[in-house]
Order: C-alpha cells, then sequence, then structure tokens
C-alpha cells in the first residue's frame, strides 16, 4: 500500500507488479494513474475501486486504460474481481522485467529489439514503442489520442496520420495477421485494437499476401 503517487511511481519503477488498485476517492488517484499508463509498467492491469456511481468517469476510465472500474469497496467482491483479471491474463501476455512474449513475438524492451518467430526486425524507436504499447494491451481498444499521449508525448494533433502511418508499417514489417494468430485492426473513429485469434490455421487465408487481389495476371 502506498499512501501517495510519488511512492507508488518510484516502487513501480523498481519491481513487477501484476495489478494496481487505485481507490477514486484519493486525490492523487488521478495522477498515479496518468503515470501508469504513460510508462508502460509492464503491462500490469489497473484497477479503480471506492469509485463515485458515475456512468461518465466510469467510461471515462475504461477508455483511458483501465481494466475495470468498481463503485464499491466490498472485501469480497474486490478481491474475486482482481482474482478473475489475474486469470485471464495467464495464458495472455508473458511478462518479465524488460520482456514480453506474445509467441511467435518477442521484445525486449531495454535494448529495444523485436522478434518474429526468433527473426530479428529492425523497427524504428517510435515504431518500437508503439509495438509494445499494443503487446502489452492485447484485446485493448487504443484511441489515437491515447497513442499520440503515450508514444509521442502528446506533441501530435489527433488528427495527424502519424498513427496511422506507424500502425501500416509495424502491421507489415512483425507480419501481424491471423495465420500468425494476432489481428491489428482500426476501429473507424475510435482506434486500434490487437485481437488473438484462437484458431489461426483456419484464419490463414486472410493473410494480405494471399488475397485474391494480390495475385496479378499475365498480359
Amino acid at each position: 500500500m502506498f499512501a501517495d503517487a510519488l511512492g507508488l511511481t518510484r516502487e513501480a519503477r523498481e519491481e513487477d507488479f501484476q495489478l494496481f488498485l487505485l481507490d477514486q476517492q484519493i486525490r492523487e488517484a488521478e495522477v498515479a494513474f496518468q503515470w501508469l499508463q504513460a510508462c508502460f509498467c509492464g503491462g500490469a492491469s489497473i484497477i479503480f475501486y471506492n469509485c463515485d456511481d458515475n456512468e461518465s468517469r466510469l467510461a471515462d476510465a475504461l477508455e483511458q486504460g483501465a481494466d475495470d472500474y468498481i463503485t464499491a469497496a466490498r472485501g469480497g467482491e474486490l478481491v474475486a474481481r482482481c482474482c478473475a483479471l489475474l486469470r485471464r491474463r495467464e495464458g495472455g501476455v508473458a511478462t518479465r522485467r524488460g520482456l514480453i512474449e506474445l509467441p511467435p513475438y518477442r521484445f525486449e524492451v531495454i535494448s529495444k529489439q523485436a522478434f518474429v518467430e526468433g527473426r530479428r526486425v529492425e523497427l524504428t524507436d517510435k515504431e518500437f514503442e508503439l509495438s509494445v504499447f499494443f503487446f502489452r494491451n492485447p484485446g485493448r481498444l487504443l484511441s489515437r489520442e491515447k497513442l499520440l499521449e503515450v508514444v509521442w508525448g502528446g506533441r501530435l494533433r489527433a488528427a495527424s496520420r502519424t498513427v496511422d502511418t506507424h500502425v501500416s508499417r509495424i502491421r507489415r514489417k512483425l507480419d501481424i495477421h491471423p495465420g500468425r494468430g494476432f489481428r491489428l485492426s482500426a476501429s473507424y473513429g475510435s482506434g486500434y485494437r490487437l485481437e488473438r485469434v484462437e484458431d489461426p490455421s483456419s484464419a490463414v487465408l486472410s493473410h494480405p499476401d494471399l488475397m485474391p487481389h494480390k495475385f496479378s495476371h499475365p498480359p
């Protein structure tokens, strides 16, 4: 338990955490939340509890990246929901300090190296940071505003095509497609989501290089 955001962020820099619980009634909870989101923090889940029964605030928290929003701080329910969230993480992102693995993808955060099936893939710094953020948040819809804030520090306008261009590049460089078990798709007007495909073998024909329009006919 941390008394303030400073103590939490200091410890988060040194240790690995699977889950953060933030009491919304504590003034510095929002500060801690923004820092955890901006600094990646190993892909740990974040739950707000003891929250106001406010639909708008709930929607904002989930849109910004919180994993759950609990209005009452009942002990039994809180523990159960934490355990359920941690169970869902198992079999998902395998993370250790400075390492993210979702086979066939592997990211070594400290050295900024990306691998696909053991083969190193050259990425620019921003491409790497964007890839890491997606693979630390599989299944989560990430808005363009959030991606700009986390990867570019909010220095670009939301209308910029920078995010779309970089997403296209990492999709191509990392060869992300259902045949490899993942889909990086756009949600019109909202953002992007990296999704796990449960049965890659049945989706191999959805690889962009196997689509009929890709083939040219001889003259």
